[in-house]
């Protein structure tokens, strides 16, 4: 912007009629956007009630707006900060009609497309994607004890969704909706902002999403599903792709004392969980390969310079003792774990293991929970210590958990450290640490 003036609209003409306070207020507009280029029009009439026509619920609405070929760019560069968002171009198509009103019934339906979406800049670094075919529809309505979305439906030349649900005074709402992605379209539109490997491109992919949301009072029931395909493509004239594809699944609910996790479920070739309960009882599993989680990923994504290997099992578990009361211990299990930056082995093949046990005192709300006497136990050839504490709970005040009685021994390796700061570039090159440093 560089502080120059933005003509994002002009020549504006408003025609309003009102014969009487028994007659309909008659209205139309018309105006032109800044390059003269795209048009919005606008014509209805409101109702006002006779007996109290200052009753917003009960004016009656009956309006059209269409907006033709209206150039988004110059809009959004009011809300753009040079920096973080994209730079924006293509032409806006849209026409909605609302009738009713608000004391009986209220419809809305709308169009919107867009033919071709231009964006450069931000955090696109050089890439310049463009999504065509943009088309929204939508269907709402409303009336006094709830607001109704019955249909939105999104395609594109990138990804298309839907969604409906229902908005109902007394705090039941419902709300379900999905959508795909195309991962190939996407890896041509933006491929150095994903990192796509030179000489690589994606020929089939596809994420699948859906939610539903049922919230009743102050609890909410709600079930995910993801899916992504296995990835196919080509490399230099030789096909890759995924060994698996990625599935994932959660089914539970909230409440305003956590979460009742019914169901959680994530399968893929590199991690897999399992998990199931709330904050009195409850059990998680995961597993993953950091070796096959990297292999697959660098198919086609640049990864470098890091690389490493490894294999985690980590478990989860909170048992119910007494009312309000539960014994939580979750164990970390990294075997012959690695990593190598730019070539430079940071960290030698070693084990880590770590294990935290602690009283939870579940409160009626998650903030409200306490920790007592929380117990955490490091063990690798690079470290090795324990921290505890008497106390722990959250402040709401400040935002930030509240810990007494805190205790750290630990042991370093130092020449395993030095060898990790001189990768990471924190120490130079000809400097080395022996020995151990107990803290």
């Amino acid at each position: 912007w560089d502080g120059d003036e933005i003509v994002v609209a002009q020549n504006l003409k408003v025609d309003l009629s009102a014969p009487g306070p028994e007659d309909p207020l008659t209205y139309q507009f018309d105006v032109n956007s800044g390059d003269e280029s795209g048009r919005m029009t606008g014509e209805g009439t409101l109702t006002f009630a006779p007996e109290d026509p200052f009753d917003i619920q009960r004016i009656k609405a009956d309006s059209k707006l269409v907006i033709n070929s209206w150039e988004l760019e110059e809009v959004l560069k009011l809300f753009d900060s040079g920096t973080f968002f994209a730079a924006v171009k293509g032409r806006l198509n849209a026409n909605f009609a609302l009738t009713g009103n608000a004391a009986g019934n209220l419809l809305l339906l709308g169009n919107l497309s867009i033919p071709e979406l231009k964006m450069h800049g931000g955090p696109f670094g050089s890439d310049t994607p463009v999504v065509s075919d943009i088309a929204i529809k939508m269907e709402a309505g409303g009336t006094p004890d709830a607001i109704s979305l019955n249909d939105l439906t999104f395609t594109s030349s990138l990804a298309a969704g839907s969604a409906r649900g229902t908005f109902d005074s007394g705090k039941n709402h419902r709300l379900s909706g999905s959508a795909d992605l195309d991962l190939a379209e996407i890896s041509r539109q933006v491929p150095g902002t994903i990192k796509l490997r030179e000489g690589t491109a994606i020929t089939n992919g596809k994420m699948t999403l859906s939610a539903k949301l049922n919230v009743a009072g102050d609890s909410a029931n709600f079930e995910g599903n993801a899916r992504i395909d296995r990835i196919q493509g080509i490399r230099r004239e030789k096909k890759i792709s995924w060994n698996k594809p990625v599935t994932a699944n959660a089914v539970g609910e909230l409440r305003p004392d956590g979460v009742q996790l019914e169901n959680l479920s994530l399968r893929s070739a590199f991690l897999n969980a399992d998990g199931q309960g709330n904050l009195e009882n409850m059990t998680v599993r995961l597993a993953a390969d950091i070796n096959a989680a990297l292999k697959e990923f660098r198919k086609f994504i640049e990864l470098q310079p890091w690389d490493g290997s490894g294999k985690l099992k980590l478990a989860l578990d909170l048992k119910k003792k007494s009312k309000n009361i539960s014994h939580a211990a979750i164990s970390a299990d990294l075997k012959r774990f690695f990593m190598v930056r730019g070539g430079s082995r940071i960290l030698p093949k070693q084990d880590i293991q770590i294990d935290f046990n602690t009283t939870v005192k579940t409160g009626q709300t998650l903030s409200a929970t306490k920790l007592s006497q929380p117990n955490l136990v490091i063990t690798s050839s690079l470290a090795r210590g324990k921290l505890s504490a008497a106390h722990t709970a959250w402040n709401a005040v400040s935002g930030m958990p509240d810990i007494s009685g805190i205790e750290l021994h630990t042991k370093l390796n130092l020449k395993q450290l030095s060898s990790v700061l001189r990768n990471l570039k924190t120490l130079t090159p000809d400097t080395s640490l022996e020995g151990e440093s107990t803290i």
